[in-house]
């Protein structure tokens, strides 16, 4: 029970947060693929449609880590998208 909860108040931040960026003119990749991630789970949208939808954020992601980890030396790791709907 205690799993739900937690869970609706995770989603719930996640589509606050969405809102927000919507309103301020702003896409946060994170922001849209977890809001892709929830229309997964929640049987809106089936994996291939989520897969296609979540390729641009997910390269726009990985690139934003790539320059920051170069920035201090450090090597990136891709996420992928099954790693990242986990």
């Amino acid at each position: 029970m205690k799993e739900i909860i937690k869970d609706e108040k995770y989603w719930n931040g996640v589509l606050q947060m969405r809102y927000a960026a919507d309103n301020m003119g702003t896409k946060d990749p994170k922001v849209e693929l977890d809001y892709i991630k929830i229309q997964l789970k929640t049987g809106a949208i089936d994996y291939d449609e989520a897969r296609d939808l979540a390729k641009p954020y997910l390269e726009d992601l990985n690139n934003r880590m790539k320059k920051i980890a170069k920035k201090f030396g450090k090597t990136h790791y891709n996420v992928s998208f099954v790693g990242y709907m986990r």
